[in-house]
């Protein structure tokens, strides 16, 4: 007699942790998704190399915070247009470069905060960086009004949110518009 089990899990047993393994293979499946359901993400993300080390040195000696393992992962799958939640595209180190210091005269801004990405509106993807190489929180942030929304408590669990979000159909991606919550 064949019987079938299912287990349905709510929660993963590691809580907030993830590990650098883990983040890549997110990495990797988000990269797979895009070429398969989002050709016109998939040809963005052909058009940019990955960011070099010395690029990431550059950064990190530029912004004067250490880079979370998380984004130096994606830096170095795409340097750029890595798609994220909503309109959110990843920007290249030299344009995390250039927008803090244009984020960082607002009253809002906080000494560890890294831009990473940015909408169609202008509001930016922010994380919050630790000195261990971490990341903290992932917030939504625009110079009018500061945080606006936090997202994770890492980037990586962000990343995972968004590949797990693709993988149970829950998001879809729409062009011009980007990854969002699907119509049930």
């Amino acid at each position: 007699m064949d019987k079938k089990t299912q287990v349905v899990v709510t929660s993963n047993p590691r809580g907030n942790n993830i590990s650098q393994a883990e983040v890549e293979q997110c990495i990797k499946d988000l990269n797979d998704w895009f070429k398969t359901n989002a050709q016109s993400v998939a040809k963005d993300l052909q058009s940019v190399k990955p960011a070099t080390d010395k690029q990431i040195d550059d950064l990190q000696d530029n912004v004067k915070l250490t880079i979370p393992k998380d984004l130096i992962a994606l830096l170095k799958v795409a340097d750029g247009k890595f798609q994220l939640h909503d309109s959110y595209k990843t920007l290249s180190v030299q344009q995390i470069i250039e927008q803090n210091e244009v984020n960082a005269v607002s009253a809002f801004w906080k000494k560890n905060y890294l831009t990473v990405a940015q909408d169609i509106d202008s509001n930016y993807l922010i994380i919050e960086c630790n000195n261990d190489g971490t990341s903290g929180n992932v917030v939504t942030w625009n110079n009018d009004d500061g945080v606006s929304e936090e997202l994770n408590h890492s980037f990586g669990l962000y990343l995972e949110n968004i590949r797990n979000g693709l993988l149970k159909k829950e998001l879809e991606y729409i062009d011009e518009v980007g990854l969002v919550e699907r119509a049930n």
